[in-house]
């Protein structure tokens, strides 16, 4: 009888520990994932507001030199923005998708990345170096 109580007590002190390591989890990923949601919120204006993209330093001027329009600078934001929330909310887990891999094999990608995105838009994380290096190196990030 006691070795049952015994083990009783263990296994509810476990499930005890992982109920509330689940729960600070659940709440790491819920404030994380509310945050890009607004980010990506105000980052879908510019689709209607392209003049929103000059607080970033972005004109029309630059715009033309890089050869782009807001509409693909803001496709190519949201798209890297959901591969760096992805990243974050695997901890760290910065492998490029095969997506991702064959929109950075497009050279208009890779110009709209370093001229616009990167530093500007999108700063340093895990999964922004592996973009980089990839760009650097022509493959993926093990």
């Amino acid at each position: 009888m006691i070795v049952i109580s015994i083990i009783s007590a263990v296994v509810a002190i476990f499930a005890a520990i992982i109920a509330y390591k689940s729960l600070n989890e659940n709440r790491r990923i819920t404030a994380w994932t509310m945050n890009f949601s607004r980010l990506t919120d105000a980052e879908r204006l510019m689709l209607n507001h392209p003049e929103l993209l000059r607080l970033h330093g972005v004109t029309d001027e630059f715009l033309k030199k890089n050869g782009t329009t807001p509409v693909e600078v803001v496709y190519l934001l949201a798209s890297f923005r959901a591969g760096q929330e992805w990243a974050h909310i695997k901890k760290g887990e910065h492998k490029l998708s095969r997506y991702r891999i064959n929109m950075l094999s497009n050279k208009k990608v890779v110009n709209v990345w370093h001229n616009i995105l990167y530093g500007r838009l999108i700063f340093s994380s895990p999964f922004s170096e592996a973009i980089n290096d990839f760009i650097s190196n022509g493959s993926p990030s093990p």
